[in-house]
């Protein structure tokens, strides 16, 4: 089961640490982007040491995947995916042992709607340690 965690509390045009955790650390850096206010996209890549599968998966509050982006071996991105309406959980995944995908941290009770913003925005995480 994936711990859970907060919202990373941003500053647009910072880059803030989301996870920092005995294996692992994750940022998150905030920009301007598209129409509307709050949240629009989430973004994902991984330092160039890090290469098992990374991934984020958007869900709807019955768990039911809604849209997902990923890093893997030489490919660190950034990858970028729009949020779709209904996401309420955010999942950061990562292969573990045999290689398989586990879920590592989540964000729950997350819409667009919950971070209004008065201008539209996005969110870079990059997972720096494994």
């Amino acid at each position: 089961m994936a711990d859970r965690v907060n919202w990373p509390e941003t500053v647009f045009g910072q880059t803030t640490i989301f996870v920092q955790s005995g294996e692992d650390k994750i940022t998150a850096f905030q920009e301007d982007f598209g129409t509307g206010n709050g949240l629009r996209a989430i973004g994902l890549q991984s330092a160039h040491h890090v290469t098992w599968l990374k991934r984020i998966r958007l869900l709807a509050d019955d768990f039911s995947e809604l849209g997902s982006i990923s890093t893997q071996d030489e490919h660190h991105g950034p990858v970028w995916i729009e949020v779709p309406p209904g996401t309420s959980k955010i999942e950061f995944v990562k292969a573990k042992a045999f290689y398989i995908p586990t879920g590592m941290y989540i964000v729950e009770e997350h819409t667009p709607e919950q971070f209004p913003t008065p201008r539209p925005y996005r969110v870079l995480f990059t997972w720096e340690r494994d």
